[in-house]
């Protein structure tokens, strides 16, 4: 029943057949044979050709042949006072004949029914046409529906079904647990023809898992309770098919072993009994509920994925270490659904060998990959998709692979392989590792440059030169392995000097050619943009080939104004500007504070102590004294060098300010040389 069937189901066929008429059950299965795993197999379900609207007809009247149509036997099998005709008409107040179900008239449109009427409806179907019917819509077995309306109420061997036991026929729309006062069953649902269809409807959709649908057990480990009272317990139940999961999602609840020990009758208080009586009834009116297994199956392809597309092959060759992906396709030939919840690869000859081809995605060492579908029927086809890993030495091998259903049984062993060879093969590709990356001040590459603080100057050109090593398999030539903007690729860049290729390649090998394991050499040049902050990598690449990301060169640069170094006889600078030494290490600021202070980079190492003048001026005069001046022309500081000769102010590399007079002879300073 969905969302819980009712337990009373056990007792539902109790209670009718012993107010009206009991029918002795000669059972020829033991009860505790049932395997809560496997209550019935999926080709039992599924089978629609099991019986004929005619078959079906006779069974019913075969398990019926004394209808009590007019109600003139005593209720209860004898043991009421009453007959069945006044029971009836006191409890539902309806009149013969009474219809068992061998006699029974509906129609499924409508629900108008011969039930209590000598005459039959318009367009009412028998209710084995209504079984047959239902069995062909969904692909039921209609076995499977004979069985379920006895074990939910008793239909098939009543002789004298009430009106209730039609409208709950199959036990659909009547949970176990309802909110008090609500009724124990959906009134929607009331007809025969009504719950043989939500019925067979159900078992269709649970046993398919239908997209949308809650099936709240399916193929695999299940936690099934004994009893709607939860405290009664539960066990781990391994589901190995897809119609024992319906059973279990249409009824939730698996016998303990008092109901088991007890038959078709009653065990203990934490006792349930709707599998259990499927299980006695299937068995012991139409055979085992388990066919012959037949497990084949038979290859359609394998081989290897390679980069999104499949090469059906079985022989695989690879390098020490590496990785890579492989697909079987497998049709099922035998009379088995597979599923993925149990349906693995399994490593084969031997059986569940470890594989030294295992890597971290097998579920197991000796367990490739699980059934990528959901399901597999007969006749359908399965894909297993997997990676395997070489080990780290030269080998061949040939990998035997088989399917297995995890707890149930392997499939035929059909000899499945492949040939795998771990080698070094031809190495084509293209690599390098870098060796030296060093910048200079000059294009002859003889004056380093102080790249610490990553500072240049607008307009400032400096030169590099890289030296890596050809780590790939290809030889690389000049007229194909570049040194390119990197990070995104191929970016226009704001350095782009003069010599360089393009707006996106900066320069090409130096050499004509360098073999794998050779040393290759770039030169190159940067042109330092706009002020600001800028972010560059380069790295090598083979032109319509690959880049190489190994070789990333990343600069993060800030670019400075291109301030001069010095002040000649005669020039002024005011507030706000600097004068900074060629390594741009070192500045001399005219602060809008009034004080003049020397940096080292961002730290100051000599001042004037002219903070508080107002409009500083600094002047280099024609008479050698170097004057700070205050708004106006108040001197407020002075390098007292009057020496009567022009002279020069250099800010040097190594962080002194020097005044120079003719001759190059030094006449001041600020003593901050290396500081």
């Amino acid at each position: 029943m969905k969302h819980g069937l009712k337990i009373t189901s056990l007792l539902v066929t109790t209670f009718i057949t012993s107010i009206f008429c009991a029918v002795p059950i000669v059972t020829a299965i033991d009860a505790r044979t049932f395997n809560p795993g496997n209550i019935i197999d999926d080709v039992n379900f599924t089978n629609t050709n099991t019986m004929t609207v005619g078959q079906i007809q006779s069974f019913l009247e075969s398990k019926m042949p004394n209808c009590d149509i007019n109600g003139v036997e005593k209720a209860g099998g004898g043991s009421s006072s009453l007959t069945n005709r006044q029971w009836i008409e006191r409890r539902y107040g309806i009149g013969p004949p009474y219809r068992c179900l061998r006699d029974y008239r509906e129609n499924p449109e409508t629900s108008q029914n011969n039930y209590g009427k000598i005459n039959t409806p318009a367009g009412a179907l028998s209710a084995a046409e209504l079984i047959h019917m239902y069995s062909l819509r969904f692909g039921i077995n209609p076995q499977v529906l004979i069985v379920t309306l006895q074990k939910e109420n008793g239909m098939i061997t009543d002789n004298i079904p009430v009106p209730r036991q039609y409208q709950q026929a199959m036990g659909f729309g009547c949970p176990d647990h309802v909110a008090p006062g609500q009724p124990a069953c959906d009134p929607k649902y009331n007809s025969l023809s009504n719950q043989l269809y939500q019925a067979a409807r159900h078992f269709r959709g649970y046993m398919e898992r239908q997209q949308g649908w809650y099936v709240p057990y399916v193929v695999g480990n299940n936690t099934i309770l004994y009893n709607p009272n939860a405290s009664c317990g539960s066990s781990n139940v391994f589901i190995q098919n897809g119609a024992t999961a319906a059973l279990y999602s249409y009824t939730p609840y698996q016998p303990n072993q008092s109901a088991l020990n007890a038959q078709y009758g009653q065990g203990d208080a934490c006792g349930a009994y709707g599998n259990r009586n499927f299980y006695l009834y299937f068995n012991d009116w139409f055979g085992s509920t388990q066919s012959p297994p037949s497990r084949t199956w038979s290859m359609l392809d394998q081989g290897q994925a390679i980069s999104g597309s499949n090469n059906r092959t079985n022989t695989i060759t690879m390098t020490p270490g590496s990785t890579t992906t492989l697909y079987i396709k497998a049709k099922n030939t035998g009379n088995q659904v597979w599923y993925n919840g149990n349906t693995t690869l399994a490593t084969s000859r031997p059986e569940n060998r470890p594989s030294a081809y295992a890597n971290t995605s097998w579920p197991g060492t000796n367990r490739p990959a699980q059934l990528l579908e959901p399901r597999v029927k007969p006749g359908e086809t399965g894909t297993f998709m997997f990676s395997i890993t070489a080990p780290n030495n030269f080998t061949k091998s040939r990998e035997y692979f088989n399917i297995v259903h995890e707890g149930i049984a392997w499939e035929n062993d059909i000899g499945l392989y492949f040939d795998i060879s771990v080698t070094t093969p031809k190495d084509n590709s293209y690599n390098a590792r870098i060796i030296s990356n060093k910048l200079y001040h000059d294009p002859a590459l003889t004056k380093p440059l102080g790249f610490a603080d990553g500072r240049v100057r607008t307009g400032q050109t400096i030169y590099g030169e890289l030296v890596f090593q050809n780590t790939g398999g290809a030889t690389m030539t000049n007229s194909v392995v570049k040194l390119g903007t990197f990070s995104p690729v191929d970016r226009p860049s704001a350095f782009r000097s003069e010599l360089w290729l393009s707006s996106t390649r900066i320069a090409s090998l130096i050499e004509s050619s360098v073999k794998p394991t050779e040393i290759g050499h770039m030169r190159f040049s940067f042109t330092a943009p706009a002020p600001g902050w800028y972010n560059e990598t380069f790295a090598l690449v083979a032109e319509g080939i690959t880049w190489m990301p190994s070789t990333s060169m990343s600069y993060r640069m800030e670019v400075t104004p291109n301030y001069s170094s010095n002040m000649i006889s005669g020039q002024a600078i005011a507030t706000g500007t600097q004068i900074m030494s060629k390594n741009l290490k070192y500045r001399l600021i005219i602060q809008p504070d009034g004080n003049m202070v020397l940096y080292s980079n961002s730290n100051p190492i000599w001042h004037t102590h002219t903070a508080g003048a107002a409009g500083p001026t600094l002047v280099m005069q024609s008479d050698g004294n170097l004057v700070l001046y205050a708004t106006g022309t108040k001197p407020v500081w002075n390098s007292q060098t009057v020496t009567g000769q022009h002279s020069m102010l250099q800010l040097q590399e190594d962080g002194n300010l020097v005044m120079y007079a003719s001759g190059n002879i030094p006449r001041w300073s600020t003593n901050t040389s290396g500081r």
